[in-house]
């Protein structure tokens, strides 16, 4: 369902109208959510009432993703691209800019809730953003999405350091945007879901989370591991590990080159526990040492299909 909005509903645009400090003068329908599962039923999503916004007299339903361009004005057509994400309870919404307007520097800084003011980051970076309103401000990152090897994850460090991907399906963020982001002067958790090839959703969560500079080749902290998690602790194992694309091996293991040997990017040490960026396997039997995304539990590998890492200002 497609359709075409210029200057209608004040209700909806009284609430995001002055993102990109413009008028709105499209809205697009862009389908479901996939992160529509258990992972929205806990802290990171407000689990009030389904709630649809009106436009043009049609309902954006809740778990809808959808794209909202914005202009300077009715002959500037779409400086800037957002992803919205309808998930129920008035106008709590996720908005993320695809791209930034010359226009729309801001110091540099994110902006915070409510939705009317930018959420604009400075150097037309990619804005991966998401702001969650609840009456006061939660505010969730999504730094990377897999779900149906759309993209190739086996990349150089340029690829990782810049980010790649697309925000309404699989991406990487990009190291230096979540080193500045853990580097902002607050605290911040990480949280990682997985869903394997039989439907079974597990999480880990971790209560500090930082990577250091690009200097430091974004070496990788997460502690605090949460204990109501339901996944096996294994990134408390990675802290001080570097990052290593196939180009730049920054393990520890002089006989080894972990990257190259699973064909994924990460932050290794001594040993490999997890390869969520591994390439892609249609179906588990698929899977082999350079081929699949796998966990280590306790005993065993869960092998991995869907996998979503966030994080979040304590």
């Amino acid at each position: 369902m497609k359709f075409l909005a210029i200057l209608l509903c004040y209700s909806f645009m009284s609430s995001i109208a002055s993102i990109g400090r413009g008028i709105i003068v499209r809205i697009e329908n862009v389908g479901l959510v996939p992160e529509r599962r258990e992972h929205l039923t806990d802290e990171f999503v407000d689990t009030c009432a389904a709630f649809n916004i009106e436009h043009n007299g049609v309902a954006i339903p809740r778990y809808t993703q959808f794209r909202i361009e914005v202009a300077d004005n009715i002959n500037d057509y779409a400086n800037v691209t957002l992803i919205g994400t309808k998930l129920g309870c008035g106008h709590n919404l996720f908005v993320s800019p695809l791209s930034v307007a010359e226009t729309e520097k801001w110091n540099g800084r994110w902006t915070t809730c409510p939705l009317k003011e930018a959420l604009m980051y400075e150097n037309k970076e990619k804005c991966l953003y998401e702001c969650q309103c609840r009456g006061s401000c939660e505010e969730i990152q999504v730094i990377m999405r897999r779900m149906d090897g759309s993209v190739d994850f086996y990349r150089e460090w340029e690829d990782y350091k810049q980010g790649f991907g697309s925000l309404d399906g699989e991406f990487w963020a990009g190291n230096e945007l979540v080193y500045r982001l853990t580097n902002d002067g607050r605290t911040y958790k990480l949280r990682i879901n997985m869903t394997a090839y039989d439907g079974q959703s597990t999480y880990v969560k971790y209560n500090s989370f930082i990577i250091k500079s690009e200097s430091n080749n974004y070496t990788f902290y997460a502690d605090q591991y949460d204990y109501s998690s339901t996944g096996y602790n294994r990134l408390e194992s990675n802290a001080g590990c570097m990052f290593s694309t196939g180009s730049i091996d920054n393990d520890n293991e002089d006989s080894h080159h972990f990257t190259k040997e699973y064909q994924a990017p990460w932050w290794y040490c001594n040993a490999v526990y997890e390869t969520l960026t591994g390439r892609f396997a249609e179906y588990s039997s698929n899977i082999t040492s350079t081929v699949g995304m796998w966990w280590f539990t306790e005993s065993t590998k869960l092998f991995v299909k869907q996998v979503v890492m966030m994080i979040r200002p304590n």
